[in-house]
Formats: C-alpha cells, structure tokens, sequence
C-alpha cells in the first residue's frame, strides 16, 4: 500500500520531466537530426514522438472518461494490481538500461501510418506531444480526489483492463521507454 496521492504526485514530477526534456533536448534539433535513421525499419527522432503522441491520445481520452466514472476517493491509500503493476515493469527500461521488446500495434506506428500516407511535420508533433503531457499532467491532479483503484480502463488492447491508477503508470512508464529511445536516437547521431 502507498499513498494515492504520493504516487499520483510522483507520476506528475515524471511527466514535467520528459516534457521539459522534449522541450530542452529535442525541439531545436535540426529536421535532419530528428529524421536520421541509423539502419531502415528503425524509428527516427520524430516517429518515436508520434507514436507517443497516438498513444497519448488514445490513453487521455480513456483515462478522461474514467476520472469522471471514478467514486470519490475514501482513504489515501492504494495499490498497483498485479496485472498493473506487471505491465508497467515490462513497459519501464531496466535500470540496466536493457527493454523488453514488445510490438507495436498497427494503429500506433508511425511507420505504418506513413506508408499510408499521414505526412509528420516536426513542430506539430511536437506540439501535440507537449499538448499530451499537458493533459496528462492535469489528468494527475483530477485524480487527487478519486478512487484511481475503483474503476477500469480499456486498453489499447481491446480485451484487457486496467485499473485507472494502474492505466497512468503505465502511459508514464510508456513515455520513459521512449523518451530514453529518442535520446539512444540522439547520442547515435551524434546530436547528444
């Protein structure tokens, strides 16, 4: 058991975080550092913020509905389901720096959404991925007063579940993974 709203708190000082690094580290690269691919197939720079991006949205919308679902909060404490607290260890990077390769969904990949023709202009992905953390950032403090282990979200895997709380620590951990991508991108290119 942890304070609800520690955990809630925390999750928000992570979020400021990777948007202040997006902000610092990433949005005044040049459009061929943020588009430069070491081999083909790989996420460049730009791909890997809007597939944060269509997850992002796709989770502040879920995670919205929920919030207003959700039972006003009755104790401070909480716990990660099982279930919950599994997939954000498997999402976060190790400390060793070492991932656990999942796959992408379709409708989440930027390289497939190109090749059907979604054109990534820099700045506007940028935007809407400061505009997502944002959101998500808000989202944190609306949940301060509800029970964030009463009600479940749908993910983007149709069939599973997540608890509301369970659901933000995983789009966190989510954005770590790739905000620590993009920098692995970066010192690649040498633009780190």
């Amino acid at each position: 058991m942890i304070s609800r709203i520690t955990y809630l708190r925390e999750l928000r000082h992570e979020l400021l975080h990777y948007k202040g690094d997006a902000l610092r580290e990433f949005y005044y690269l040049e459009a061929e550092d943020l588009r430069y691919k070491a081999t083909t197939g790989q996420w460049n720079i730009i791909e890997v913020f809007e597939h944060m991006n269509l997850t992002n949205e796709y989770y502040i919308k879920t995670l919205s509905e929920a919030v207003e679902k959700a039972p006003p909060a009755t104790t401070d404490t909480f716990s990660l389901s099982w279930f919950g607290e599994k997939c954000i260890n498997i999402m976060r990077p190790g400390e060793d720096g070492k991932i656990i390769k999942v796959p992408t969904l379709k409708k989440i990949d930027p390289l497939h959404l190109q090749k059907k023709g979604k054109v990534l202009v820099e700045k506007i992905v940028f935007r809407d991925f400061i505009d997502g953390m944002e959101q998500l950032i808000e989202l944190t403090e609306n949940m301060e007063s509800v029970a964030i282990d009463k009600v479940s979200v749908k993910t983007l895997l149709p069939l599973i579940r997540l608890p509301l709380g369970d659901a933000l620590g995983f789009i966190t951990a989510h954005t770590q993974r790739h905000i620590e991508q993009a920098y692995r991108l970066a010192r690649q290119r040498g633009s780190h």
